[in-house]
C-alpha cells in the first residue's frame, strides 16, 4: 500500500506521471517506497505497477527515495525485469544514516562509507561542530522502546520553522488529523516491536 498522486512532472517536461512525492508523503511520511511483503517481496511490488498501469491514469511511475541497495531495491528491480517495465534512475541523493544500537561512539554507528568524499568530509564537520557546542562527543542511543518519544518528537518537530506556519512549516501539531495519524502510526510500530528510533545525543 501506498500514496500515489497524478500529476505533471516538475520542471519543464509536460509529462504525467503517477508519483510517490505528493505532498503529504513528502511533508510527513518522507521515505517513498511501499511496504513490502517479506515472503515475496518482488511479488508485491509487481502488483503495485501493475494497478497503477492498469489505471492507465499515467504512463511514467515515479517512485521517490528509493535505496540503491538492500532487499527493496532488489525487489524493484526483480519487479521490473518480470512486469516488462523500463526503470530509470532520475536522481541520486547521498545521506549518512545510523542503525540503532545503545550507547556507541558516533563513528561507530553512522554509516557514512557510500558517501562521496565531499559528503563525508561535510557531514564530519558538522558533526564536530555540534561536538564543540555540547561539549561532549555525539553518541547514538536506542529510544526505540522509549513511551515519552512521540510526544518529544512532536514537541521538537512544532519548535521549530516547521512549527510556524508563515514559513511553510508543516508540523504535525498544527495539523489536529495529521497529529491524530502521527500518533496512530506510531502507536501500531510500538504495539508490533518494530519502532527504529535512534537518536543522536551529545552528553555532558
Amino acid at each position: 500500500m501506498l500514496q500515489f498522486t497524478t500529476g505533471l512532472l516538475e520542471g519543464r517536461w509536460p509529462v504525467r506521471v503517477s508519483s510517490t512525492g505528493g505532498r503529504f508523503m513528502t511533508t510527513h511520511a518522507d521515505r517513498h517506497h511501499p511496504l513490502l511483503s517479506a515472503e515475496e517481496p518482488a511479488q508485491t511490488v509487481q502488483a503495485l505497477l501493475e494497478g497503477i498501469r492498469g489505471a492507465r491514469e499515467a504512463g511514467l511511475v515515479l517512485m521517490r527515495h528509493l535505496p540503491a541497495h538492500g532487499p527493496v531495491a532488489e525487489a524493484v528491480a526483480e519487479a521490473v525485469r518480470a512486469g516488462g517495465f523500463s526503470a530509470l534512475e532520475r536522481v541520486r541523493l547521498e545521506c549518512a544514516y545510523a542503525e540503532a544500537r545503545q550507547e556507541e561512539p558516533a563513528d561507530g554507528v553512522i554509516d557514512v562509507g557510500h558517501m562521496s568524499s565531499k559528503a563525508r568530509k561535510e557531514f564530519r564537520r558538522r558533526v564536530r561542530a555540534i561536538e564543540k557546542q555540547a561539549g561532549a562527543p555525539l553518541t547514538i542511543v536506542d529510544r526505540s522502546e522509549d513511551q515519552d518519544l512521540v510526544e518529544e518528537f512532536l514537541d521538537f518537530q512544532a519548535a521549530g520553522w516547521k512549527g510556524d506556519p508563515a514559513q511553510g512549516g508543516g508540523a504535525f501539531r498544527l495539523d489536529p488529523h495529521h497529529e491524530r495519524w502521527c500518533r496512530e502510526v506510531l502507536a501500531g510500530f510500538l504495539e508490533d516491536d518494530a519502532l527504529l528510533a535512534p537518536s543522536a545525543l551529545a552528553k555532558r
